[in-house]
């Protein structure tokens, strides 16, 4: 770690949680959202070079529709509140649920108290912001049927 911080040194000077500066750490999580990667600036002391910002945009981004950007879905602040597109991953980083929102965080709040919400079985996230409310529902649908019996708790969505 960088700093000679441990991994909850970090966490806790960041406001972020020890789970998902581990997933930075390990590159699991690749995509930060800005306000993650402010966090950690600011807990670091330090400024991420613009080139390095420059890339990692590029790299998160899909034309036409905007950045994919991943988060801790057990933070309720990393939670984006805008519409959008989320995908739930397990310890694996194996894609189990994909859902959709006209507020992300919201939606996701709602399965806070299911069973299938805990670590490991949601480890991560990532999102995409979509405006349009069929858009949503159809990239959706699309994702699920991709995904099929891998997405375990939306299999039930999934047409055979």
């Amino acid at each position: 770690m960088e700093a000679g911080l441990s991994v909850g040194e970090l966490a806790n000077r960041a406001g972020l949680s020890y789970p998902g500066i581990y997933n930075i750490e390990r590159g699991i999580t690749r995509s930060l959202r800005d306000s993650t990667r402010k966090k950690i600036e600011a807990a670091l002391s330090i400024t991420i070079p613009t080139e390095t910002k420059q890339e990692i945009a590029q790299e998160s981004q899909i034309v036409g529709l905007g950045n994919f950007e991943d988060f801790d879905p057990h933070d309720d602040g990393e939670r984006p509140h805008e519409p959008g597109i989320y995908m739930l991953y397990d310890i694996s980083e194996r894609p189990i649920y994909v859902g959709e929102g006209g507020n992300v965080r919201r939606r996701i709040k709602d399965h806070e108290e299911k069973f299938w919400f805990k670590r490991p079985i949601v480890e991560s996230a990532s999102w995409i912001r979509i405006e349009d409310a069929n858009l949503r529902l159809q990239i959706e649908k699309l994702l699920i049927k991709f995904l099929k019996s891998n997405a375990v708790i939306n299999k039930q969505h999934a047409e055979r």
